[in-house]
């Protein structure tokens, strides 16, 4: 309910059997002032949480360092995260996802869908990876590090990539995309980066493409 809780194994929050009762509870009146740290740097390796469901993310954790941080290792979390116990699963809400250390990244796989006005701020310098079907409605600010965003998302709400940082990916936004860092479409290999709305460069801005012949996402980035 507050303070950090570090999890250096992939069962260390038990059986995840993707069921309410299974699910990892942050208390609803204090998880402004709780983290979840997953670190898999130590001799147990990455931390890969199956289908654990993870309830009320919000807020920026302790000390404002992230209410979700991945330190070391290519760690990943596969189960749904739900805006409040009551609502429909999201990937993320009102929170702070701070991925650092120094090395690694963190894979979130599950979609859903949540509460008007929830939104992401991806922070720490190394990569957040999104996929599935994402349709929360807030905003996303890309501040530091890598976004890659492999996901779709319904959300009409501005991306904003600070100087600095970096979107990437195959998916899909529906909102408006400003970019004042370096958006850099496709992830392993070319790829497309789909955006329904209006894309506004900064003068900070890089755009970078993966250039190896004449086909959009199979031999060259696109957006």
């Amino acid at each position: 309910s507050a303070g950090v809780l570090e999890v250096t194994n992939s069962r260390g929050l038990g059986y995840d059997d993707g069921t309410t009762a299974a699910g990892t509870q942050m208390n609803p009146a204090t998880h402004y002032q709780a983290t979840l740290r997953l670190n898999g740097g130590t001799s147990n390796g990455a931390v890969a949480v199956g289908n654990e469901w993870l309830f009320n993310l919000q807020g920026s954790g302790v000390d404002e360092q992230g209410a979700l941080v991945s330190i070391n290792g290519e760690n990943s979390w596969n189960g749904r995260v739900f805006a409040t116990s009551a609502a429909a699963g999201v990937i993320v809400m009102d929170a702070v996802i701070d991925v650092s250390g120094t090395s690694g990244s963190l894979n979130m796989s599950a979609g859903g869908s949540g509460a008007l006005g929830v939104g992401l701020s991806k922070t720490g310098s190394r990569r957040l990876t999104m996929s599935g079907s994402q349709t929360f409605s807030g905003r996303t600010n890309v501040l530091a590090g890598e976004l890659q965003f492999n996901a779709t998302s319904i959300s009409t709400a501005v991306t904003a990539v600070a100087s600095g940082a970096t979107l990437s990916g195959n998916g899909t936004l529906s909102g408006p995309l400003v970019v004042a860092g370096t958006l850099a479409p496709g992830s392993v290999g070319s790829g497309l980066l789909t955006v329904n709305h209006d894309v506004t460069f900064m003068d900070s801005a890089t755009y970078t493409v993966d250039v190896q012949g004449t086909t959009a996402g199979a031999t060259h980035d696109q957006l």
